[in-house]
């Protein structure tokens, strides 16, 4: 049975760039809910569970060098999970600060119409056209309280 997805997509035939857009979200959410995980609660517990478990198999019987040779292959496989998921969040977050600080460079703000360095050079032309008011009034409001 065929089903129409659209004129974009007859057929329900999917493109190669809406299914790798699809699985990227999916990796990417993945991978962020993973990352979340690390260090947390249940994630310490996991971890001291199975330290004490690869202990137990020594007074179960097996062979200490079996033991340690897999416990080291898998704290050596975990950290390298670990370090690409720390280099994954660096990238996230240098990505996040290059938009911010493109944002500063081009010196816009999306509710502002004019350019950010536009609308604060006509608010200090404002406070220094009030600076001078207030001083003329101070003066002339001085004059006068002489005169009385």
């Amino acid at each position: 049975m065929r089903v129409s997805l659209g004129t974009a997509r007859p057929y329900g035939i999917l493109s190669h760039a809406c299914l790798h857009d699809c699985v990227s979200d999916y990796l990417d959410k993945f991978a962020d809910h993973v990352s979340d995980g690390i260090g947390s609660n249940l994630s310490i517990l996991i971890h001291t569970i199975a330290f004490l478990a690869f202990a137990w198999l020594y007074y179960l019987g097996v062979d200490a060098t079996q033991i340690l040779l897999i416990l080291t292959t898998l704290v050596s496989i975990e950290a390298i999970y670990l370090s690409v998921m720390i280099q994954r969040s660096v990238n996230k977050q240098t990505h996040k600060m290059d938009r911010m600080i493109n944002s500063i460079r081009l010196n816009t703000v999306p509710h502002l119409k004019e350019p950010l360095d536009v609308v604060v050079g006509e608010i200090k032309t404002e406070v220094d056209d009030l600076e001078t008011r207030i001083k003329r009034m101070d003066k002339t409001g001085a004059k006068k309280g002489r005169r009385k």
